[in-house]
C-alpha cells in the first residue's frame, strides 16, 4: 500500500467509526466530563507561579501555614523559591483568587503600615469577621509561626490585656 492509501484507509475507518457512534444522549452545549487525563492537561497548562503557589498552599508550607497571609510577606518567599520570571503583587493576587483565596481587608500593624490581608483557606469565615477579630486572628496565627509581629495597641487580644 502507498502512504496515500494508508491515510485514506485510516480516514474512512475513523469516519465509519464516528458514524456508528450513538450520540443521541449527548449535548453539544455542555463541557466534556472531567477525567484524570483532562485534569492533568489543565494542571500542566497553569503557570509555574500558580503551580508553585498551589503546592505550597496544599502542603501548608511557608508562607501558607496559616489561613491568612499578607502578600508583601509572600512575595519574597516566592522570589527565593522555584518561580521563574517576574512576580508582582497583582499577579500573585490573581493566582490566589483562582485557587479560592479571597482578599479581605487591611490590617493595622504596629509599624503603622496597613497591608491587605488574604484568606487562602476558609475565606467565608474570615470575610464575616470584624476588622478587630480578623486582626486578632492574624496576630495569633503570626505569633504561632514565630514571626513575633504584633499589631496595633487597639488590637490586643484578651490574653495580652
Amino acid at each position: 500500500m502507498t502512504p496515500v492509501t494508508v491515510i485514506l484507509f485510516g480516514v474512512t475507518t475513523l469516519f465509519a467509526w464516528l458514524l456508528a457512534r450513538d450520540l443521541s444522549g449527548s449535548d453539544a452545549g455542555t463541557h466534556a466530563p472531567m477525567t484524570a487525563d483532562k485534569a492533568e492537561v489543565i494542571d500542566g497548562s497553569r503557570s509555574s507561579l500558580e503551580q508553585y503557589v498551589r503546592a505550597l498552599v496544599e502542603a501548608r508550607a511557608a508562607p501558607f501555614q496559616g489561613d491568612l497571609v499578607v502578600l508583601q510577606r509572600v512575595l519574597p518567599v516566592l522570589v527565593k523559591g522555584a518561580v521563574h520570571g517576574t512576580v508582582s503583587l497583582h499577579g500573585l493576587g490573581k493566582v490566589l483568587r483562582r485557587l479560592g483565596g479571597r482578599e479581605l481587608r487591611q490590617l493595622r500593624l504596629q509599624d503603622r503600615s496597613r497591608p491587605r490581608c488574604w484568606a487562602v483557606r476558609r475565606a467565608d469565615t474570615y470575610a464575616a469577621m470584624s476588622e478587630g477579630d480578623l486582626t486578632r486572628a492574624f496576630n495569633r496565627q503570626d505569633v504561632n509561626r514565630g514571626r513575633g509581629l504584633r499589631l496595633g495597641k487597639d488590637d490586643t487580644t484578651e490574653e495580652e490585656r
